[in-house]
């Protein structure tokens, strides 16, 4: 199914549904009937962040280490 104009738009809707669909399988609530306290869901939020920070490191330590050695091979 479209949703967009846009492929990207597209993609991110589709990785949506599908990212609701694997919750409602694991967690017997939906987040509409979840009613933890806003701490908790602000806890929820930053420890989401801190794993993407992580991964944000890591593919731009590869990225470096990448262009590092590609420079390193043509100074040799």
């Amino acid at each position: 199914m479209k949703y967009s104009k846009d492929k990207i738009v597209d993609q991110i809707v589709k990785k949506i549904l599908k990212r609701d669909l694997q919750g409602q399988k694991k967690y017997p609530k939906t987040m509409c009937k979840n009613n933890k306290s806003v701490i908790l869901w602000i806890n929820d939020a930053i420890e989401e962040a801190l794993d993407m920070v992580m991964y944000l490191q890591k593919v731009k330590t590869m990225i470096t280490k990448t262009d590092i050695d590609k420079k390193d091979k043509t100074n040799v």
